[in-house]
């Protein structure tokens, strides 16, 4: 039988702040499909409470993925790598039943300066502040920017963390903000950063200041990750307002300035936006970005897009297109090849016409940015 040891379900804390319902939510990553409600007491109402113990031993005990972990669990069906595989080649298979969160994934602050189409208002304020066609009017004051400050600390107090090796900030933008380091110094008063490793997802539109950079080097090692899905007018249009030169030379400016213990990756968010083009920016990363300042490996990291730009949205046509194109140990040709196009022309129509939609203000429409579209999804057109 597969082993199916799960490090993020024995010692991970995803911990999100719902801006629009002001509520704490807790689950063992990102990619579980149950949340759990914390209102004051991390160590109380999630990590000690029955529910999630008991995930933790059928876990260990019948070597079970709940049903909850479906994302992996197809991942690893598809032949591909799955981020279980990736947590545990990461951080061992030693966490049993552990009494300290292992790792934190925290995202309490919203900023951000891009409006990118798989996203939204629930995680970019500029998504909050755009005004254009009424079918994508956002009510801005239903949201808040950010938890604030004195609370993050105080929820971030109640965790358990003797033995924290993890930390891990998503955004919004993260490093837009000096939330993260508010957080850091909090952490610091009870566990030693020296033994952790800390973890950021980054747009890669925002630099830090020295002061960033001269904490970092308290830790085991920084890890980096840039979320970039395309390159040049491609990555412009998933990403508005990004300038690709711009990221290019923050990420060169990251090179250089980085301490020697911070670490990049590359991780990739793979939709009928970018799906067929994949190898292009494998070809700038191998050219540009393949390591860091010292020799140490960048890597690529993919995962498949859900909700509106679900791989499903493929049609015959655009899947031929792909297989032909990509070799079969391609993790994008091997996700797309199980996937059946046309299935749903309701998603189908709901994507071009957010894409319609996503045209709001730019220069440039889909219609130029993806021509072959014209050809992949003319009967809908």
């Amino acid at each position: 039988m597969t082993n199916k040891y799960c490090a993020d379900l024995q010692g991970g804390l995803w911990l999100q702040y719902n801006t629009e319902k002001s509520l704490w939510f807790a689950k063992p990553c990102c990619l579980y499909n149950k949340k759990f409600v914390v209102n004051n007491d991390i160590n109380k109402e999630y990590w000690n409470a029955s529910d999630i113990v008991q995930i933790r031993k059928n876990n260990l005990e019948y070597n079970l993925l709940p049903h909850e972990c479906s994302s992996c669990i197809v991942n690893e069906q598809n032949g591909n790598y799955s981020r279980r595989q990736a947590q545990n080649d990461r951080r061992g298979d030693s966490w049993h039943l552990p009494d300290s969160v292992i790792e934190i994934d925290i995202q309490a602050d919203f900023t951000c300066n891009l409006a990118c189409n798989i996203c939204g208002p629930q995680f970019s304020t500029l998504w909050r502040q755009i005004e254009h066609d009424p079918k994508l009017k956002i009510e801005i004051k239903k949201y808040q920017v950010r938890e604030k400050l004195d609370n993050i600390l105080d929820i971030v107090a109640t965790i358990p963390t003797h033995n924290l090796r993890h930390i891990h900030f998503q955004g919004g933008e993260p490093l837009l903000t000096l939330t993260h380091l508010r957080v850091l110094e909090q952490l610091e008063k009870v566990t030693d950063l020296s033994k952790i490793s800390l973890w950021y997802h980054s747009n890669g539109t925002a630099r830090v200041p020295d002061k960033v950079l001269k904490f970092w080097e308290k830790f085991k090692i920084v890890e980096l990750h840039f979320s970039l899905d395309d390159i040049g007018p491609r990555m412009e249009y998933q990403r508005w307002p990004m300038v690709w030169s711009e990221v290019d030379k923050n990420i060169s400016w990251f090179k250089e300035n980085a301490p020697n213990n911070l670490m990049f990756n590359i991780e990739r968010t793979v939709s009928p936006l970018n799906a067929y083009w994949v190898e292009e920016l494998e070809s700038w990363h191998s050219d540009n970005f393949s390591t860091n300042r010292l020799g140490d490996p960048v890597s690529i990291s993919y995962h498949q897009c859900f909700g509106t730009y679900d791989l499903s949205t493929i049609t015959h046509e655009y899947r031929d297109a792909i297989l032909e194109k990509l070799p079969e140990s391609h993790w994008v040709h091997k996700t797309v090849k199980n996937i059946r196009p046309d299935s749903s022309v309701v998603a189908i129509k709901a994507m071009l016409e957010h894409l319609n939609n996503y045209d709001f203000n730019k220069t440039h429409s889909w219609k130029t940015v993806y021509p072959e579209f014209h050809n992949w999804y003319s009967r809908y057109l």
